[in-house]
Protein backbone atom coordinates (compact mmCIF):
# COMPACT_ATOMS: atom_id res chain seq x y z
CA UNK A 1 0.00 0.00 0.00
CA UNK A 2 1.32 3.43 -0.93
CA UNK A 3 -0.13 6.85 -0.10
CA UNK A 4 0.95 10.08 -1.79
CA UNK A 5 0.94 13.53 -0.19
CA UNK A 6 1.19 16.89 -1.93
CA UNK A 7 1.27 20.46 -0.66
CA UNK A 8 1.62 22.55 -3.85
CA UNK A 9 4.74 24.67 -3.87
CA UNK A 10 5.87 23.33 -0.51
CA UNK A 11 6.35 19.57 -0.30
CA UNK A 12 5.46 16.18 -1.68
CA UNK A 13 5.84 12.78 -0.16
CA UNK A 14 4.87 9.14 0.03
CA UNK A 15 4.22 6.66 2.79
CA UNK A 16 4.25 2.96 2.02
CA UNK A 17 4.17 -0.36 3.79
CA UNK A 18 7.44 -2.30 3.77
CA UNK A 19 8.24 -5.79 5.10
CA UNK A 20 8.24 -5.93 8.91
CA UNK A 21 10.18 -8.40 11.05
CA UNK A 22 8.17 -11.41 12.15
CA UNK A 23 7.93 -11.66 15.95
CA UNK A 24 6.12 -14.68 17.41
CA UNK A 25 3.01 -13.63 19.35
CA UNK A 26 3.06 -10.03 18.09
CA UNK A 27 1.50 -8.23 15.17
CA UNK A 28 4.09 -6.18 13.30
CA UNK A 29 4.02 -3.47 10.67
CA UNK A 30 6.54 -1.20 9.04
CA UNK A 31 6.36 1.90 6.86
CA UNK A 32 8.76 4.09 4.91
CA UNK A 33 7.94 7.80 4.63
CA UNK A 34 9.71 10.02 2.13
CA UNK A 35 9.17 13.78 2.09
CA UNK A 36 10.69 16.14 -0.45
CA UNK A 37 10.46 19.89 -0.11
CA UNK A 38 12.17 23.23 -0.17
CA UNK A 39 13.45 24.88 2.99
CA UNK A 40 15.15 28.26 2.88
CA UNK A 41 15.52 27.97 -0.90
CA UNK A 42 17.30 24.60 -0.70
CA UNK A 43 15.81 21.25 -1.71
CA UNK A 44 15.65 18.67 1.03
CA UNK A 45 14.61 15.01 1.23
CA UNK A 46 13.81 13.18 4.45
CA UNK A 47 13.30 9.41 4.57
CA UNK A 48 12.06 7.83 7.81
CA UNK A 49 11.22 4.25 8.76
CA UNK A 50 8.66 3.36 11.45
CA UNK A 51 8.38 -0.20 12.77
CA UNK A 52 5.77 -1.28 15.32
CA UNK A 53 5.14 -4.51 17.23
CA UNK A 54 1.74 -4.84 18.92
CA UNK A 55 2.05 -7.14 21.94
CA UNK A 56 -1.44 -6.68 23.38
CA UNK A 57 -4.32 -4.19 23.17
CA UNK A 58 -2.46 -2.01 25.71
CA UNK A 59 1.21 -2.61 24.86
CA UNK A 60 3.19 -1.88 21.73
CA UNK A 61 6.82 -1.13 20.90
CA UNK A 62 7.83 1.36 18.20
CA UNK A 63 11.21 2.06 16.62
CA UNK A 64 11.65 5.00 14.27
CA UNK A 65 14.66 6.39 12.45
CA UNK A 66 16.40 7.06 9.19
CA UNK A 67 18.87 4.19 9.52
CA UNK A 68 18.90 0.94 7.56
CA UNK A 69 15.46 -0.66 8.03
CA UNK A 70 17.08 -4.06 8.72
CA UNK A 71 19.02 -2.51 11.61
CA UNK A 72 15.81 -0.94 12.93
CA UNK A 73 14.03 -4.30 12.58
CA UNK A 74 16.74 -6.02 14.64
CA UNK A 75 16.38 -3.29 17.25
CA UNK A 76 12.59 -3.83 17.35
CA UNK A 77 13.03 -7.58 17.92
CA UNK A 78 15.49 -6.91 20.78
CA UNK A 79 13.24 -4.26 22.32
CA UNK A 80 10.25 -6.64 22.29
CA UNK A 81 12.37 -9.32 23.99
CA UNK A 82 13.31 -6.82 26.73
CA UNK A 83 9.71 -5.70 27.25
CA UNK A 84 8.59 -9.30 27.54
CA UNK A 85 11.35 -9.92 30.08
Amino acid sequence: TKVAMNSPGSMTGTAEAIPAPQIPGAGTLATRSRIEGTEGGASRTIETYTLVAVLSPRTSVMVQGSEDPKLLGDLLVKAVAKVRG
